[in-house]
């Protein structure tokens, strides 16, 4: 995937819908054709690897693939959740959150909280 360009149009709306477009992209590519789920999940995390560049946006982007996995694959789902918590302790993410409009902060919030993920409030 092309690198984004410019970090300030990065919303978690819009991160939310490319990794679910390319999630339903790897279920017809891989999941049709009889591979497993986990297989789709992995399409969409490599359209995404390196696409960024951007510590808020791989946030975001993790965000999702979390939902994506959930409890079907603890391990994996334990290992994104665990970077996702150490993003959050950065504090230049924390600031950059802090800046994001008040409905995409929610809606990360919300995301975050279904993983068991608590979002601070600023």
């Amino acid at each position: 995937m092309q690198k984004l360009m410019d970090p300030n149009l990065i919303t978690y709306s819009g991160i939310r819908c490319a990794v679910l477009e390319a999630y339903f992209e790897g279920c017809r590519h891989m999941g049709l054709t009889g591979r497993p789920h986990l297989e789709a999940i992995g399409y969409a995390e490599y359209q995404f690897e390196n696409a960024f560049n951007h510590e808020l946006a791989d946030l975001m982007k993790d965000t999702v693939l979390l939902v994506l996995t959930g409890p079907w694959y603890a391990e994996i789902f334990e290992n994104i959740r665990r970077g996702v918590r150490e993003r959050l302790l950065d504090p230049a993410v924390t600031s950059q959150l802090a800046a994001l409009p008040a409905e995409d902060r929610e809606a990360l919030s919300i995301d975050l909280a279904a993983c068991g993920v608590t979002l601070q409030r600023s």
